[in-house]
C-alpha cells in the first residue's frame, strides 16, 4: 500500500477527533437551556482537554507497544460514543461525564497514532508530514462547526450531538484501519538517516521517558508549550460566545469558529512544513509571538473581515504548535518511544486546558467582558515566546544515571523552594577540576573543568545545606511580607472577589501609581535577592530564577490575599504589573550593556498628604512617590569616558498627588536631569581599596533602585 494512505487515515480519524473545538457552539444553548454559567459549562471543555493529555499518555504508551492499529480503534469508539451520548444531557455531572471525560480520553488515545504513524513513514519530512497528520485534528471544525452550528438550528442540540456522533463513529473507524507500523528497518527509497554531525538534532539517540524529563529541553519545551496554548484555549473556548458578546450576528459568529479552524489546519502543514527549513524553534518562536500581537489587538474588532482575518491569524499560531511541538520531540529524543515521550510532553497541553478555558469563563464571570482575559492571554504568548527561544537539544551521550539523579535533587530542590523552575537559560557550573596531565596518557592535554549546560546537573550540584539555606531565604521573604499585608492591608472576608482597577486614568485607583508600585517591588525585590542567593553560594543565573520567581510568586500571592479582603480585590492589572517588573529585573540583569544605559528607580519624600493622615506610611503615600525611568550618559560608550558629562542622567518620571487626602486629585509626570551618583562614588570613595568590594556593590545595588533626594532635577506638569 502506499504510503500516502497511512496520511489519509490519519487526517480521517483527526478530522472528527477535532471536533472538541467546535464545543464553543453548544456552550450558548446549553447555557439556555439550563441557566448555568459560562464558568460551570468551561469545566466540561476544560475537563475535555485534560483527559486528552490523559488518553495521549495511556495511548502513547500503549501503541508504542502494540501499534497504532487496536489503539486507533479503541480511542474511534470512545470519541464517537461520548459525543452521542452527551444527547441525554440533564445535569452538569452527565456532561462532565460524556463531553468531558469519555470525549476527551477517546481523543487522546488515538491522537497519536497518526503523529508517530506518520512520522515512521517519512522520516525524511517530519515537520510536513507531522503537520498534515494533525491538520484534520484543528481544520475538521471549518468542516464540523458549520455543520454543527446549522444542525442546532434545525434540529435542537440534543439531536446534534446524537448525529454528530453516528457520523464519527463511521469515519474514525474507517481511518484507524489504514494506520500501520513501516516493518523493522525499513527507510524510504533513496534515504539515509542524517550525518553524525545533526545525531543530536535529528534523533541521533532515542531517550527513555525516564531521561527525557530530566533534560532541560524538555523542561522548557513543557513550559512554552503550556504558555503558548493556554494563550491559544482561552479563545478557542471561548471564540462564539465573545463573537456574539462583541455584537457579531449568530451565523458570524458560528462562522468565526469554522474560520479559527481553517488557520488551525493551515497552520499545521504551513508551520510543520517551515519548520522543516528554518528550524523547529524558530518557528515556534515566530507563531508565538504574533499570537501575542494579535490576542492584544482583538478586543478592538469591531468589523466582520476583521474578526475573521483575526480567528484565522489565532488558530494558524495555535495549530502550529501542535504541529511542530512532535516533530521537535522526534527531533530531540529519537523515534523509538516518541508516543510515551510526546505523551508526556502533551501533559503541558493538558494543564493549559485547565488554565485557558476556564480561567476565560471565571474573567468573563468576574467582569463580563472577554477584553481581560484576552490582554492575560497575550502576556502568556510573550512568556511563551521567551521561554521556547533558550531551547537547546539535549548533549548527546548524557548518563541515564545522571539524569535519573537530577530529577531527584530537582525534586527535592523544588520542595524546598517552590519557587524555582526550569525557565531561564542554562547557566554552566564547574563541578570539577584538574590541572595536571593524565597519568595513564603520557603528553595529553590538562583535563578542564567538568560544566553541565542543563538546570537538571545544576540542581544536582547544590549541597543540602544550600537548599535549606535558600529555602529559609524564601519563606522569610513570604513571612515578612505577610506579616505587614496581616497587619496593613488585610481585612479577610468569606469570599473571593475581583475589581477592575483600570490602569492611569484620572479616575482610577490612585491614578494609576500603585500599577508602577507593584511593578517597582518586584522588580527591586528580584534585583535584591540574586544578590542574596549568589552571596549564599548559588550559581548566578541560578540566583536569578529563585530571585524572580520568588518575587512573584510571594506577590501573585498577596494579590489573591487582596482577593479576599473587602478593601482591595484581586487586581489583574496589578498581576500584569507584578510580572512586568520581574520581567524588567531578568532583563536588566541579563543584559549588561542595557543595565548600564537603563535604571528604574523610586523617589520617595514624605508627602503633605502623610502628615494630614498623622501617619507615616511610605508604601501608602503615593503623593510622596515618584516612579523613574532613568537613561545614563555612563551607558553610551562614546559618552563613557568624557569627564563630567558621563556623569549626567536624563530622567523621566510619573506620580500621583492628593488621591489619598482627596485634596485636588492630580496626576503629574515629570522630565528632568540627575547626577549618576553611583559613578561618582565610583570614581571617588571607591577607587582605592573598596573598588569591586561588596560595599560597592551594595551601594550601586540601592543607587540602582531609589533616587537619592537632591540628586535629580524635576519638572512636571499634569497629562
Amino acid at each position: 500500500m502506499n504510503r500516502w494512505f497511512r496520511v489519509a487515515g490519519g487526517v480521517c480519524l483527526n478530522l472528527c477527533l477535532g471536533a472538541a473545538y467546535v464545543y464553543s457552539v453548544f456552550l450558548t444553548p446549553l447555557q439556555r437551556e439550563f441557566g448555568w454559567t459560562r464558568s460551570e459549562l468551561s469545566v466540561a471543555f476544560t475537563l475535555s482537554i485534560a483527559f486528552i493529555a490523559v488518553g495521549v499518555l495511556v495511548g502513547g504508551r500503549w501503541q508504542d507497544r502494540r501499534g497504532p492499529a487496536a489503539v486507533s480503534l479503541v480511542g474511534a469508539l470512545l470519541f464517537s460514543a461520548g459525543i452521542f451520548l452527551s444527547r441525554y444531557t440533564g445535569s452538569l455531572a452527565w456532561f462532565y461525564g460524556c463531553y468531558g471525560v469519555v470525549v476527551g480520553l477517546g481523543s487522546g488515545i488515538g491522537y497519536t497514532c497518526p503523529l508517530s504513524v506518520g512520522m515512521k513513514w517519512f522520516p525524511e519530512r517530519r515537520g510536513l508530514v507531522t503537520g498534515m497528520m494533525v491538520m484534520g485534528y484543528g481544520a475538521g471544525g471549518a468542516v464540523i462547526a458549520p455543520l454543527a452550528g446549522y444542525l442546532v438550528d434545525r434540529f435542537g442540540w440534543r439531536d446534534t450531538f446524537g448525529i454528530l456522533g453516528a457520523g464519527f463513529l463511521a469515519v474514525t473507524v474507517a481511518g484507524s484501519l489504514f494506520l500501520r507500523n513501516p516493518p523493522e528497518g525499513w527507510r524510504p527509497p533513496g534515504w539515509s538517516p542524517p550525518a553524525a554531525g545533526k545525531a543530536a538534532a535529528r534523533g541521533g539517540r532515542d531517550f527513555l521517558p525516564r531521561e527525557m524529563v530530566g533534560t532541560g529541553a524538555f523542561r522548557r519545551m513543557w513550559v512554552a508549550y503550556a504558555l503558548g496554548t493556554a494563550a491559544g484555549l482561552m479563545v478557542i473556548g471561548h471564540l462564539a460566545a465573545f463573537a456574539l458578546g462583541a455584537g457579531f450576528s449568530a451565523r458570524d459568529a458560528a462562522l468565526s469558529v469554522g474560520v479559527l479552524s481553517v488557520g488551525n489546519g493551515c497552520g499545521r502543514i504551513a508551520s510543520g512544513w517551515m519548520s522543516d527549513h528554518i528550524g523547529r524553534v524558530r518557528t515556534l518562536f515566530l507563531v508565538m509571538g504574533a499570537t501575542a500581537l494579535l490576542l492584544f489587538l482583538a478586543p478592538g474588532i469591531s468589523t466582520v473581515p476583521l474578526l475573521f482575518a483575526a480567528v484565522f491569524l489565532i488558530g494558524y499560531c495555535y495549530g502550529s504548535q501542535l504541529a511542530v511541538f512532535p516533530s521537535t520531540t522526534a527531533d530531540y529524543f529519537g523515534m523509538r518511544n516518541l508516543g510515551n515521550n510526546y505523551g508526556l510532553l502533551l501533559t503541558a497541553w493538558g494543564v493549559a486546558g485547565i488554565i485557558g478555558p476556564m480561567a476565560g469563563g471565571w474573567i468573563f464571570d468576574a467582569t463580563r467582558s472577554y477584553a481581560a482575559a484576552f490582554r492575560i492571554a497575550a502576556l502568556l504568548a510573550v512568556a511563551a515566546a521567551a521561554m521556547v527561544a533558550t531551547v537547546k537539544a539535549p548533549p548527546p551521550g548524557e548518563s541515564p544515571r545522571t539524569k535519573v539523579r537530577g530529577i531527584a535533587a530537582a525534586v527535592l530542590l523544588l520542595l524546598s523552594a517552590p519557587a524555582l523552575s526550569a525557565a531561564g537559560e542554562s547557566c554552566p557550573v564547574p563541578i570539577a577540576a584538574n590541572s595536571s596531565p593524565s597519568s595513564d596518557s603520557p603528553g595529553a592535554p590538562p583535563t578542564v573543568a567538568m560544566t553541565f549546560s542543563d538546570n537538571t546537573n545544576v540542581v544536582a550540584s547544590i549541597d543540602r545545606n544550600l537548599r535549606w539555606k535558600n529555602a529559609a531565604v524564601i519563606g522569610g521573604v513570604a513571612l515578612a511580607v505577610g506579616a505587614y499585608g496581616a497587619k496593613h492591608w488585610w481585612d479577610v472576608t468569606s469570599s473571593f472577589g475581583t475589581r477592575n482597577e483600570g490602569w492611569f486614568g484620572q479616575g482610577t485607583y490612585a491614578g494609576g501609581a500603585d500599577k508602577l508600585g507593584h511593578a517597582f517591588v518586584t522588580y527591586a525585590g528580584t534585583r535584591m535577592l540574586a544578590r542574596v542567593f549568589e552571596g549564599l553560594g548559588n550559581p548566578p543565573e541560578h540566583s536569578l530564577r529563585l530571585a524572580g520567581w520568588t518575587s512573584l510568586g510571594v506577590f501573585t500571592g498577596v494579590e489573591v490575599l487582596d482577593g479576599f479582603s473587602s478593601r482591595w480585590r484581586f487586581s489583574y492589572e496589578d498581576m500584569v504589573f507584578n510580572a512586568a517588573g520581574v520581567a524588567l529585573s531578568l532583563l536588566l540583569e541579563r543584559h549588561p550593556s542595557i543595565d548600564a544605559l537603563l535604571d528604574f528607580r523610586l523617589l520617595y519624600v514624605r508627602s503633605d498628604d502623610d502628615r494630614l493622615r498623622g501617619k507615616t506610611s511610605p508604601s501608602g503615600d503615593y503623593s510622596g512617590q515618584t516612579y523613574l525611568l532613568v537613561f545614563k550618559a555612563d551607558g553610551v560608550p562614546p559618552l563613557r569616558n568624557v569627564p563630567l558629562v558621563r556623569y549626567l542622567e536624563l530622567l523621566v518620571g510619573y506620580g500621583s498627588r492628593g488621591y489619598e487626602v482627596q485634596r485636588d486629585p492630580h496626576r503629574q509626570v515629570y522630565y528632568g536631569v540627575g547626577i549618576n551618583l553611583s559613578r561618582v562614588l565610583g570614581d571617588t570613595l571607591f577607587r582605592g581599596d573598596l573598588k569591586g568590594g561588596k560595599i560597592q556593590g551594595a551601594t550601586d545595588t540601592l543607587l540602582e533602585l531609589f533616587e537619592v533626594p537632591g540628586t535629580a532635577a524635576l519638572t512636571g506638569r499634569r497629562p
